[in-house]
């Protein structure tokens, strides 16, 4: 990102082996929001992750204060999703539109593993490991915060521990509890997401960028979406196929 600046004041480790349950931990290993013996005062990851990197941020999307909070992470559990958040209010912290991609539910040690993405729990994955093709797979898309029945935006989300999103529910915003006359345009914070009409951006491991409809094929017999968000499913996508 050509941030040295910031980059340096990343002073806490996480080695990405590391797990609660591990009897040492290695050194540094903390939460960017803590700090370690030693650690010089002037260069503490807290700081460096108020940074505001443009990169980070859609031109289209609104960076307005959310309603529920600051995400830090979302986290899969029991084939299902959670998010960790500050507030309101929320911390100086610099955001991030833009999210990597899960696969289907990231790694669950399930059925649903053949739809594993690049990002997934401890995933250390290379161009290697991509064997359905790196111009056929996600590697990451935008995040519009999650929204309301009203359409007001619910999270922001931190760019220092935002994690990844899986593709599990479609791109589709769930209008089904609704009360009129508000829609829902924009996809829940479990789903990617944009401020884009009726399709999410989103770049594959070979660097180029597609646009994707909210109504992807994804039903039974027709995973599209699934199938190009799943690194090693056996199934690349042709490059007219319908999205």
């Amino acid at each position: 990102m050509e941030l040295t600046t910031v980059s340096e004041q990343i002073t806490a480790g996480m080695d990405v082996r590391f797990a609660s349950t591990d009897a040492v931990k290695p050194a540094n290993t903390v939460a960017f929001y803590d700090t370690f013996p030693g650690e010089n005062p002037q260069f503490q990851t807290w700081t460096a992750a108020q940074a505001k990197i443009g990169a980070f941020l859609c031109p289209s999307a609104s960076q307005a204060s959310p309603s529920v909070g600051l995400g830090l992470s979302h986290v899969y559990y029991n084939l299902g999703v959670t998010i960790y958040f500050y507030g309101p209010p929320v911390p100086p912290l610099g955001i991030t539109n833009y999210l990597g991609c899960a696969g289907g539910l990231g790694r669950t040690n399930t059925g649903w593993d053949v739809w594993e993405g690049v990002y997934s729990n401890r995933s250390t994955n290379t161009m290697a490991t991509v064997t359905d093709g790196t111009s056929n797979v996600l590697l990451f898309g935008e995040f519009a915060g999650g929204h309301s029945a009203t359409n007001g935006r619910e999270f922001n989300l931190a760019w220092i521990s935002a994690s990844a999103l899986p593709t599990a529910w479609g791109l589709r915003p769930d209008t089904s509890s609704d009360p009129l006359p508000y829609t829902r345009t924009r996809g829940a914070w479990w789903q990617f997401g944009s401020y884009h009409p009726d399709t999410v951006q989103f770049a594959l491991v070979d660097g180029s960028v597609r646009s994707i409809s909210v109504d992807v094929a994804d039903q039974p017999g027709n995973r599209v979406f699934r199938m190009i968000s799943a690194m090693r499913d056996g199934n690349p996508l042709p490059s007219n196929a319908t999205m």
